[in-house]
């Protein structure tokens, strides 16, 4: 067989001076991305380092026969994307940290309001099956801001006696709450939510230096919730203020905050729903949103007001079955009576003492 004439295939001529030598650029590369793991948080050198790699591949790729280093450039990728890893990890951290930590509060403060409502109950079973509750009088929010020592130094017990008899808080729905307390039925500690902003956290001191017994709570500042107003108009406990476990009958919630208050400035009735919820929710949580405890003693989270029975909003009056402002929680309060002539469902509740978020006083 003869061999081929073909003058276009010729003979390749081995050139074995030249060697091929490692990209300084991938070796660049490769210590900056090394580099930038311990300084990820920064960011830079990450994506400096997967920017000298892909030039270095792009001309290792090019010049194969005089240009090696593949390898270090694939330890440089990987090196750098761990960085920029370790970097996004970082900035999504404080966020979920940030939620579980809100999701705590709020399961916190939820097992405060059922503590207080599973009390609320024990103490109607001993009561003729109403809440604790002190006299009545027409509502003031001064009322509800005295202070005043108890009259029995060492008995808790029967300052309670005195004061369902006759209190120097008469009409106080924040005394009524304390009855709690003073039965040593429940911690004061429990009244205090951790999203409450203005409030000193720790827990009310049940007696003074002198050892008297607080008729109320002496601080409002370890106060976070709100209760539904208990009397009716003709100053009897209201049917709502029994221990009738409606499971949708709503008995506390965080605080209530004061018409034109905060911000955003509260508005506690407005013509529709708000797009910013925060307008009309409790300060606690930041606004986003309340625990309220029904009569069953269960908690809901809720994002409005409007979550009473058949919608009512737990933060005001009814122009119907209510006589008094409509905005209770704003300024009128002591000016105009609260009359609820609600004996039978639905219930018109509402939550008091409410709190100017602006100045943090009830």
């Amino acid at each position: 067989m003869s061999q081929s004439s073909d003058p276009s295939l010729k003979p390749i001529s081995l050139d074995y001076a030249r060697s091929t030598h490692v990209s300084r650029l991938a070796k660049i590369a490769m210590w900056l991305s090394i580099l930038s793991i311990p300084l990820f948080f920064l960011v830079v050198p990450a994506l400096l380092a997967l920017a000298v790699a892909w030039l270095a591949g792009h001309r290792i790729r090019n010049r194969p026969d005089l240009l090696a280093g593949l390898g270090f450039v694939k330890i440089a990728d990987a090196c750098a994307l761990v960085s920029v890893v370790c970097f996004l990890i970082m900035l999504a951290l404080p966020s979920g940290l940030r939620g579980r930590h809100e999701l705590s509060g709020r399961s916190y403060c939820a097992a405060n309001l059922r503590g207080i409502v599973q009390s609320m109950n024990i103490y109607a079973t001993d009561h003729g099956g109403v809440f604790p509750i002190v006299p009545y009088a027409p509502y003031s929010a001064a009322i509800n801001a005295g202070i005043a020592p108890g009259l029995h130094p060492t008995d808790a017990r029967a300052r309670v006696a005195a004061l369902s008899a006759g209190s120097p808080h008469a009409g106080s729905v924040t005394a009524s709450l304390w009855l709690l307390a003073l039965n040593n039925q429940i911690s004061p500690k429990q009244f205090v939510c951790k999203y409450d902003p203005w409030s000193k956290g720790g827990s009310a001191p049940i007696n003074d230096k002198a050892g008297m017994f607080y008729d109320a709570f002496p601080d409002l500042e370890h106060l976070s919730y709100s209760f539904a107003y208990p009397w009716q108009h003709d100053g009897t406990p209201g049917k709502w203020w029994t221990d009738i476990t409606d499971s949708s009958l709503p008995i506390a919630s965080d605080m209530a905050p004061e018409q034109g208050t905060g911000t955003p400035a509260r508005v506690l009735n407005p013509a529709s729903e708000p797009a910013d919820r925060k307008t009309w929710n409790s300060g606690n949580h930041q606004g986003d949103g309340m625990n309220v405890a029904y009569s069953d003693v269960h908690v809901e989270w809720v994002r409005k007001p409007t979550i009473g029975q058949n919608n009512d909003n737990i933060f005001t009056l009814s122009d119907v079955i209510s006589i008094g402002p409509r905005e209770f929680g704003g300024i009128p309060i002591n000016k105009t009576p609260i009359q609820l002539h609600s004996k039978s469902f639905p219930f018109d509740i509402v939550m008091v003492p409410v709190r100017n978020e602006s100045t943090g006083k009830l």
